[in-house]
């Protein structure tokens, strides 16, 4: 184990824990287990592995890693996250990188995304998806689409389609969703409430309040 509290840099070979609470760099190699502590700064860089990550810092990925848990502070992912990722706290900005797998964003987590997330987002949080493509998220907390694609959306809490595109969206009975002039939503399944101002294609109402000041042109 390296105990870093100054400053450590990886760039060969292998290394099987790793705690730090001070500036890490991995620019080539393989960490096994990393622990960036609050007071931690990590850089992981296009040469750099790390396969299990736990964060409360200050980290940046531009390599891989393997399976990610944030737990506070703030992870920036230009690269590729290709296991799960859990959110209990802190951010996760997954900017223009891949998230492969599942991710999960607890009730103190907050996910921003603009690259692709592969996986299905659980989210109970705040989830911010402003360009790139989600493949399904299911929603139980609070989503904002600015930009980008969606796949399939289910929404059981508060969600905004501000801009972008969700091909498919299920909004529940206890959920709530409101769609922006910029927004747009190609299939609509509505139990809940939902308020379109921007352009709905096809539309099933099922149940709860569908008001429209926007476009359905299917």
């Amino acid at each position: 184990t390296i105990a870093n509290d100054g400053i450590t840099t990886v760039t060969d070979g292998s290394v099987a824990d790793l705690d730090n609470t001070g500036n890490a760099t991995v620019s080539g190699g393989v960490v096994a287990d990393l622990d960036n502590s609050g007071s931690g700064d990590l850089m992981i860089g296009t040469g750099g592995t790390v396969t299990t990550l736990s964060n409360a810092g200050t980290a940046s990925n531009a390599g891989e890693v393997g399976t990610l848990t944030n737990s506070g502070g703030t992870f920036t992912n230009t690269g590729n996250v290709t296991g799960t990722s859990s959110v209990t706290g802190g951010t996760l900005d997954n900017d223009g990188g891949t998230l492969t797998g599942d991710v999960t964003v607890g009730t103190n987590g907050t996910l921003t995304t603009s690259g692709d997330v592969q996986g299905t987002i659980a989210n109970d949080g705040i989830t911010t998806v402003t360009d790139g493509s989600v493949a399904d998220l299911d929603n139980t907390g609070n989503v904002t689409v600015s930009g980008g694609e969606v796949a399939d959306l289910d929404n059981t809490g508060n969600a905004t389609v501000s801009g972008g595109v969700v091909a498919d969206l299920d909004n529940s009975g206890s959920g709530d969703l409101t769609i922006g002039t910029d927004g747009t939503v190609t299939t609509l399944s509505n139990a809940g409430t939902a308020s379109n101002a921007g352009e709905v294609g096809t539309l099933t109402n099922s149940g709860g309040t569908f008001t429209n000041t926007g476009t359905v042109t299917g």
